[in-house]
């Protein structure tokens, strides 16, 4: 097994170790136990959530650009489309910020309500799409240039982001019920929709 390819799969597995991390420690069951069994996290524990997600994530992002290596594709077309996803993605994450609670999503308000009593929000770019953080971000995952480390990321990344939007719209139900069911029938999961669709 070359050295290259025995990298890719070292990559391939931490990003597949992170995104399970990342999942379970934001499942609701999770959560409430560590919470029970460490009280004093109780409060910071989206901010300490946020924190050990970006502390685990550089060295994965480092070690991806360390072994880049050359380009599998290039073409003057692919980097107009790579643009495009660029700009794109940025403007929905943006989009998306503005709409969100972002003192709730950061960690920042230690005195906020349960999540599962916010209320749903329909406004700003989420009335023509409901994922905006998600499509975003698989869009710059796949504006960088396609290395073989960079494939292997947006690859398994993609995936998550995938399974991701289905456990988040699971819970959402459950959180919502009829109210996020309408939502759903209204306004479209991944591309945006001008004007919400009228239900008859």
């Amino acid at each position: 097994m070359s050295s290259t390819y025995l990298a890719l799969v070292w990559l391939a597995c931490g990003w597949v170790g992170w995104c399970l991390i990342h999942s379970l420690l934001i499942w609701p069951g999770v959560e409430k136990a560590l919470k029970k069994t460490f009280p004093g996290i109780g409060k910071p524990y989206r901010l300490l959530y946020n924190l050990l997600a970006v502390a685990t994530v550089v060295p994965l992002v480092w070690y991806d650009g360390r072994i880049s290596g050359p380009l599998l594709f290039s073409s003057s077309l692919l980097t107009f489309v790579q643009a495009l996803f660029l700009l794109t993605g940025l403007l929905l994450l943006g989009l998306g910020a503005l709409a969100y609670p972002m003192r709730d999503f950061l960690g920042f308000s230690f005195s906020r309500r349960e999540e599962n009593r916010l209320p749903l929000i329909t406004h700003g770019v989420l009335a023509h799409i409901r994922h905006p953080w998600y499509t975003g971000a698989f869009l710059l995952l796949w504006s960088r240039p396609l290395s073989a480390s960079h494939l292997v990321t947006a690859a398994v990344l993609s995936l998550y982001l995938l399974v991701g939007v289905r456990l988040e719209e699971i819970k959402l139900k459950r959180t919502y019920g009829q109210a996020y069911e309408t939502y759903q029938a209204q306004v479209p999961r991944f591309f945006p929709r001008l004007r919400r669709k009228r239900l008859p």
